[in-house]
């Protein structure tokens, strides 16, 4: 079985390492349709990869209400040479989510695997703070999924619900867990500061690649904090098992 090291990172792992699919839809480099183990790494300070981003849990035509915003760009203050996915938003509904996809290609076709995902975000977002609905550090969990299907939105009595079940807030579902939440380790009250956070699934989530050997993996922030949440997201692993 391959190794390769990506990008000068050096990483022990079994199996293969592979960089993700990047915005031709190519296979991941280093990968087989086969492989028994596979390592996806979208690293955001090297490139976007085919990355897309999804809000839900909001009313129909209100995206200028919520204050959706999405880039792709330099990170504030210490990290200002790492580029990452900014996801921002205003949680008038007490249950909007803000998140990033990314179709994973290059599998066997019709074969169920088993996923295991790590994120790096980085946020400014201090412990311990009081806000309406709930904190807005701890009232704002972090969730990683994998998928068949690609997360998208259906109306349901006009507002944007996601296809998929990731679970609500604080609760896991059967495609997605909840692995954390948004607070940093500063205590609440004194001077902010943007610190880097890693989170990882506790456990594998079953998934089936679809017809083409493609699933899905999402990046999400739900929030019950009803009031403005800045989030980056630095780095995706996926370790996807046969």
């Amino acid at each position: 079985m391959k190794k390769r090291t990506l990008l000068a990172v050096s990483i022990a792992t079994i199996g293969l390492l592979a960089c993700g699919s990047d915005n031709t839809n190519s296979d991941p480099i280093g990968s087989t349709p086969g492989d028994p183990v596979v390592d996806f790494i979208y690293d955001f300070n090297t490139e976007e990869y085919n990355t897309s981003v999804i809000f839900s849990d909001y009313p129909k035509d209100e995206e200028t209400f919520y204050e959706l915003t999405s880039s792709y760009e330099n990170l504030p203050s210490t990290f200002s040479e790492i580029k990452g996915w900014k996801l921002s938003g205003n949680n008038h509904s007490d249950d909007l989510f803000m998140g990033i996809k990314i179709p994973v290609v290059g599998l066997l076709s019709g074969i169920l695997y088993k996923a295991t995902l790590t994120v790096d975000i980085v946020t400014n977002i201090s412990k311990n703070c009081i806000g309406i609905g709930g904190a807005p550090g701890e009232s704002v969990y972090v969730k990683l999924a994998a998928t068949k299907d690609e997360p998208i939105n259906e109306l349901d009595n006009d507002m944007y619900r996601l296809n998929i079940d990731i679970g609500n807030q604080s609760q896991s579902g059967t495609e997605g867990l909840v692995v954390g939440n948004v607070a940093n380790s500063i205590e609440c009250g004194a001077d902010e500061v943007y610190e880097k956070k890693t989170l990882s699934m506790s456990q594998s989530i079953d998934v089936l690649s679809d017809n083409d050997g493609k699933i899905w993996l999402t990046v999400g922030f739900d929030s019950g904090f009803e009031g403005n949440t800045e989030i980056f997201v630095t780095k995706l692993s996926a370790n996807i098992v046969e």
